[in-house]
């Protein structure tokens, strides 16, 4: 926590990021229906009218119907989770892992935009899908280099 660090003479990982120039990222977990996209327009709202800047804000549910904060990035542009279902013969679980599959195979360049970007923004939002494979996946792998700067970890609902 921010004002622990801090008061143990550490600077706040928020602070330290922002010192060094870089953006402070935010990837949402949860489970499904938890309300992780509905915390990632409220955030991004808060967000902007306190600090003026929009955040950098990335979907990587593919199963989501409508997003209601502005991505930056969406998978939804990249993947058709509703093809890959069909192609492969997948149940909604197997389609939301395999494009979240597919699209790691481009999440260099996605890295790249974020880092590009995100020093301008002050925060990066990151929406994640609920199921519980995605995650474990999640934090376990590369979304942890998501953070152009610190990475806080929120978690929607019970964890």
């Amino acid at each position: 926590d921010d004002k622990a660090a801090a008061t143990a003479g550490e600077p706040a990982p928020a602070a330290a990021a922002a010192a060094a120039g870089q953006a402070t990222a935010c990837l949402l977990i949860g489970m499904a229906g938890s309300g992780k996209t509905t915390l990632v327009q409220r955030l991004a709202a808060h967000l902007q009218s306190t600090t003026g800047v929009k955040p950098y804000c990335v979907n990587l549910d593919p199963a989501v119907q409508s997003v209601p904060f502005g991505a930056n990035i969406d998978i939804r542009d990249t993947v058709k989770y509703k093809e890959i279902m069909s192609q492969y013969k997948l149940g909604p679980n197997g389609a939301i892992m395999t494009s979240l599959n597919l699209f790691a195979t481009r999440f260099d360049q996605v890295l790249g935009f974020i880092e590009k970007r995100a020093p301008q923004r002050k925060y990066v939002l990151v929406d994640t899908p609920g199921q519980i494979e995605v995650r474990y996946q999640a934090c376990a792998c590369g979304m942890r280099h998501v953070a152009c700067g610190v990475l806080a970890c929120l978690c929607a609902g019970r964890c």
